[in-house]
């Protein structure tokens, strides 16, 4: 059964998410949320995560830079290798 829980608006127009949907979606200070409407509802959801903010095991910062160059050496070594068998 979905979590139903009541959230006062602010002057400014915000909403507090409460700390058990939090914890159950894992939302995080900084996460992005995406809003749309269905009708009279509101809808929140957890966007996908941003690559630019990913780590890898190194610890250096992994952006599209380095993501395309993977592609790249990835697709040269399929070529070099007489392409992929289907």
């Amino acid at each position: 059964m979905p979590t139903r829980l009541k959230v006062k608006v602010t002057r400014n127009y915000q909403v507090t998410v409460p700390a058990p949907i939090r914890e159950r979606v894992k939302i995080r200070e900084g996460d992005v949320l995406l809003v749309y409407t269905d009708g009279r509802r509101i809808i929140l959801e957890k966007a996908e995560a941003d690559i630019s903010k990913l780590e890898i095991r190194l610890g250096g910062k992994v952006d599209w830079r380095a993501v395309e160059e993977a592609v790249r050496e990835s697709a040269y070594r399929v070529a070099e290798e007489g392409g992929a068998q289907h």
